[in-house]
């Protein structure tokens, strides 16, 4: 492999739910394995039961299980142990990176 990267990054709705859903806050990293538990503990249930039990809305409820499979997949490929969720999206984590830059040089 030319890269190995050390962990992976999860940005967007789905990813941000599970990790509500697992208890983690402020950055702290998701294991492979807690994720992988989730996933499966949320297969469990219709995408009704999961907006009523768990507060996921409408239209995550019926991909969220599915969403999350793609980042763990993504982790057993890469032999990856760990996931940080910023909770930032990847256009606000781009225009936060472009304006501190410009904002760098101008000093």
């Amino acid at each position: 492999m030319k890269y190995s990267p050390k962990m992976l990054v999860g940005t967007g709705g789905n990813i941000n739910k599970i990790h509500d859903l697992c208890g983690l806050r402020n950055w702290k990293p998701l294991a492979k394995h807690v994720h992988k538990e989730k996933l499966e503990f949320l297969s469990r249930f219709t995408p009704e039961e999961l907006q009523v039990e768990f507060d996921i809305k409408p239209d995550r409820a019926d991909v969220i299980v599915h969403g999350g499979s793609i980042y763990y997949r993504g982790m057993k490929e890469a032999n990856i142990e760990k996931m940080i969720v910023p909770k930032v999206g990847l256009a606000d984590g781009l225009i936060r990176r472009m304006y501190f830059e410009d904002l760098n040089k101008s000093e």
